[in-house]
């Protein structure tokens, strides 16, 4: 961390989590207005001395599905495209099963938009994130799980 031109704390580098979508990559790379930097789109993170990492780039998706049940991560499908999943998709937690039930041409991490996830707990989190599923609703093809706080005594 350093010192922005405003006096508040800035990062001096971060990661960004794309895998595959080289158009995502360019894009985050070349325009900071999308990772929070307000300065104008020229040069990109360059011109304010940042450099963008990748550290998951071009990994393959089912050795980092594999690293992220190892290590204990679990996280909920909070949005599926419906052209591509079954419906019961919609508010699963990543695990085993879930896996396991994907169709062939579905990339194990989504990169091609066929889930997006919310995680609520990981090693890196001091505690888990207290969230139960609700409503599912159909936008266009996409559908979308809301998650709400998780009470006591209630089950998912």
């Amino acid at each position: 961390m350093t010192r922005n031109l405003i006096g508040r704390r800035a990062a001096v580098a971060g990661a960004l989590g794309g895998i595959a979508a080289a158009h995502s990559r360019i894009a985050w790379a070349a325009d900071p207005i999308k990772i929070g930097f307000s300065i104008p789109q020229s040069g990109g993170l360059a011109a304010i001395g940042k450099q963008a990492l990748f550290p998951i780039w071009k990994r393959d998706t089912r050795e980092l599905i594999r690293t992220f049940q190892e290590q204990r991560f679990r996280a909920v499908a909070v949005c599926i495209d419906s052209r591509v999943l079954a419906p019961g998709f919609a508010g699963r937690e990543l695990d085993e099963s879930f896996f396991r039930d994907l169709p062939p041409q579905a990339d194990p991490c989504g990169e091609n938009g066929e889930f997006h996830t919310f995680v609520f707990d990981a090693p890196i989190f001091q505690f888990p994130i207290p969230v139960r599923t609700g409503e599912i609703v159909n936008r266009e093809g996409f559908l979308f799980c809301d998650l709400l706080p998780q009470t006591e005594g209630a089950t998912k």
